[in-house]
């Protein structure tokens, strides 16, 4: 038994080890061209040398919904030689590995035994490959994100260097948010989360609010909205289906790395209802509505071409009935931990944060990516990783997630 946990545990570090590696090697071999939304982003990076950081640079923004942080990033890079769009991606990763050692830093004081493999975990998720892989604006706004609740956290127990810690995790915070908008929600978490640390000057609590809304507010009176005005007419409205699609992914997720998360009270008829709800919503759907929706869409070319039009059209039927009920089981978990964890401000402030990230899912009226509820993901991690066993499960799941995050990624690659 020993030996088998110590085999267990080699091929659990080869695996995380392998896999950052993995992802490097295949940037480095991939395609000179751009892909998927890397398009929209760098043909705007000019426009910040043309305008420098002025509202017409802001107002000029086309086919972008995220704001200005990936022209800020990428356009200084070619004072130093850096060019489109491989090296890009080297960049993107390089924030991906800084992420690695964001999270290694929150996991380590609380959880000393296997911190870093487990901060590893994040390549457990095919979207990291995605994310990762192409020079796309989630990787690094999620670092900066990542950096200002460490500032956060760390500003719960210094209190001698508290209005300090605050101000910084208050400006990083507002830098993410320039980023990706979803990040916005983490501002009233967070002072929520002061509020209940009683440790905590309310005049610092000013200041956070103040310098994490900076930036944002100016982007928001720029644009007159949270997007830039090309793309406002697309993104106005809502859709509840994303929001229901949004959690079926964090379900996902939290799947591949900590199933026993779901483990809860009465969990056996839950399974039961919903499994029920699912077969009858499937066969509405399937007579009725004709409401589709097909996650990771490029792995429908692993099929013979024969078999391609079957397969996507009813498994694009059934996986939104699927999400439904995933989304449910999800809420009704999720509403166990925050009253289990009620006495932990940190850990309540983690679910909090990442449901409400997971919910902005709701106003991409224009369309669903799996990317949108993927940046709740280092939060939904840093809750779990405390009570996350290496063992032979887990080992099976991280060779899945890795496996389908490597096809996924090699499939944009061959577009």
């Amino acid at each position: 038994m020993v030996m088998n946990t110590k085999i267990i545990h080699r091929l659990f570090l080869i695996t995380l080890i392998g896999a950052p590696i993995v992802l490097l090697a295949m940037i480095l071999r991939s395609p000179s061209i751009l892909i998927s939304d890397e398009s929209n982003f760098t043909h705007n990076i000019p426009l910040l040398g043309q305008y420098g950081i002025s509202p017409k640079f802001l107002n000029s923004l086309f086919n972008q919904s995220p704001g200005p942080l990936y022209q800020f990033i990428y356009y200084p890079l070619k004072f130093i030689g850096i060019r489109p769009i491989r090296e890009y991606r080297i960049i993107n990763l390089l924030f991906l590995y800084g992420i690695v050692y964001l999270l290694y830093k929150f996991i380590k004081p609380e959880d000393t035994e296997n911190a870093f493999l487990k901060s590893l975990l994040i390549f457990v998720i095919p979207v990291t490959w995605a994310t990762g892989g192409l020079a796309l604006t989630e990787i690094p706004t999620m670092f900066f994100v990542l950096c200002s609740l460490l500032a956060l956290k760390f500003s719960l127990s210094e209190t001698k260097h508290q209005l300090l810690l605050l101000s910084v995790s208050g400006v990083l915070l507002g830098i993410s948010i320039i980023g990706r908008m979803q990040f916005l929600v983490i501002i009233p978490a967070a002072i929520y989360l002061l509020i209940q640390s009683k440790e905590v000057a309310r005049r610092s609590i000013v200041v956070f609010l103040i310098l994490s809304s900076i930036l944002p507010l100016c982007l928001f009176i720029t644009w007159k909205g949270f997007v830039p005005p090309h793309v406002q007419s697309v993104q106005s409205g809502m859709n509840l289906m994303y929001l229901l699609f949004s959690f079926g992914f964090t379900w996902f997720f939290i799947l591949l790395i900590y199933p026993e998360w779901y483990k809860i009270p009465r969990l056996g008829f839950y399974l039961k209802i919903l499994g029920a709800l699912l077969l009858i919503l499937f066969i509405l759907n399937t007579i009725f509505f004709s409401v589709s929706f097909m996650p990771i869409k490029t792995l429908t070319r692993l099929f013979p071409a024969s078999i391609q039009p079957y397969y996507e059209h009813y498994s694009s039927l059934l996986f939104p009935c699927i999400m439904l009920c995933l989304s449910v089981l999800h809420i009704i978990t999720l509403l166990h931990h925050i009253n289990y964890s009620k006495q932990n401000n940190w850990q309540v402030f983690l679910l909090i944060s990442a449901t409400l990230i997971a919910m902005t899912a709701l106003k991409s009226s224009a369309q669903f990516s799996s990317r949108y509820p993927y940046q709740a993901f280092p939060l939904l991690l840093l809750f779990c990783a405390k009570d996350i066993k290496i063992n032979f499960s887990l080992l099976i799941r991280s060779l899945l997630g890795v496996g389908i995050g490597v096809v996924s990624l090699l499939l944009f690659y061959r577009q």
